[in-house]
């Protein structure tokens, strides 16, 4: 199911939404286990991470909709710098609107 303007995104959609901010959470994290020298757990995380984005996007295609640019931070590796952090926030902003939305309804 695909989200329509004026609609709340479907529980399956928020649950995905909220997968999504823990891979990206875990992104952050690797960043963190890189600066306190774990190098080979950074990798690993990171790799990990960004496959499981790649599976959820197969399974949710709404995600590439929500968010248009999350195929080139995959493909660029820009996610793995400040990308992560950036989508991040526009996850939660999703998520955000959604939670007011169903105060408000």
């Amino acid at each position: 199911m695909i989200h329509e303007p004026g609609r709340n995104p479907s529980e399956e959609q928020q649950t995905a939404l909220h997968l999504l901010l823990g891979l990206l959470s875990t992104i952050g994290s690797a960043n963190d286990a890189e600066d306190h020298h774990y190098l080979d757990d950074a990798r690993r995380m990171r790799e990990e991470s960004c496959e499981s984005i790649k599976n959820l996007m197969e399974q949710h295609t709404f995600l590439a909709e929500f968010f248009p640019t999350l195929q080139w931070e995959l493909d660029s590796q820009h996610i793995l710098g400040f990308g992560w952090s950036n989508l991040y926030h526009e996850v939660e902003n999703r998520l955000n609107i959604t939670q007011i939305g169903q105060e408000g309804g």
